[in-house]
């Protein structure tokens, strides 16, 4: 027969070999919770730059509830044309000053093999965008940062019309494939000012980002440098803009 010390000295054991296997098991979200996943190809954050002081945010910003804004600013049924002057927003983590390509994206659905810049045409989308694509709720960040733009307008700029236009999934599909195999016709789009049309990629629906985004994605630097100009920063909470229909 195991002596007391003996049985004891085996309980102790297995107690030691539950708790390890227990803290080795991969754990799983909470059931019916979804973990968030940081889109693909957003610049990372600036670094910060030794012994300076950052500087104030340029223009006036304020802490805005989308909830409040006029319908015209938070949702309308169509989207005005970029080969003239409008309003864009840019949603993101943080104010990042003056645009510098350096930071902009280096992957999305209208670009590849250089650096751009995605707006869309509505305060609330952009920050939509902004808490869903950088996980901000997760990050314990409360508020999206969207800076507001005007565009002069440009006629250098392809539009497509919608998630029906005969080229639209064709063209996402070469950008996907670095450009592989060549197309003239696409490229020609590539290298022009600016892209816009629908947002509707897999990982958009399954973010459940809003159906009818609709994204502006600047290619040329000095376009941006030339047309696009900063007129102020609002802070939306983005309880404000939960995944979803907007």
């Amino acid at each position: 027969m195991m002596t007391s010390f003996t049985k004891v000295q085996s309980l102790l054991l297995l107690l030691g070999l539950f708790v390890f296997l227990v803290e080795a098991a991969p754990t799983k979200p909470a059931a019916g919770k979804k973990q968030c996943k940081r889109r693909a190809g957003l610049p990372p954050p600036r670094p910060p730059k030794k012994g300076a002081v950052a500087a104030p945010a340029k223009g006036p910003t304020s802490k805005t509830s989308v909830t409040s804004q006029p319908k015209k600013i938070s949702k309308r049924g169509n989207h005005p044309s970029a080969k003239g002057k409008i309003t864009l927003f840019h949603g993101t983590e943080s104010d990042f000053g003056d645009l510098n390509f350096q930071y902009a994206s280096t992957g999305g659905d209208f670009h590849f093999g250089k650096r751009a810049f995605y707006l869309t045409d509505t305060l609330k989308h952009a920050a939509q965008y902004a808490c869903v694509s950088y996980c901000l709720v997760e990050q314990g960040i409360a508020d999206a940062t969207v800076i507001e733009y005007t565009w002069d307008g440009s006629n250098n700029i392809h539009e497509f019309t919608g998630l029906s236009d005969p080229k639209w999934a064709g063209y996402q599909a070469w950008v996907k494939a670095d450009g592989n195999p060549a197309n003239s016709e696409y490229s020609g789009y590539h290298s022009m000012d600016m892209v816009t049309g629908p947002m509707r990629s897999q990982i958009d629906i399954d973010n459940k980002m809003a159906a009818d985004f609709w994204q502006y994605t600047l290619l040329s630097e000095t376009a941006a440098k030339a047309k696009l100009h900063r007129v102020k920063v609002h802070q939306v909470p983005c309880k404000d803009v939960a995944p979803g229909s907007l």
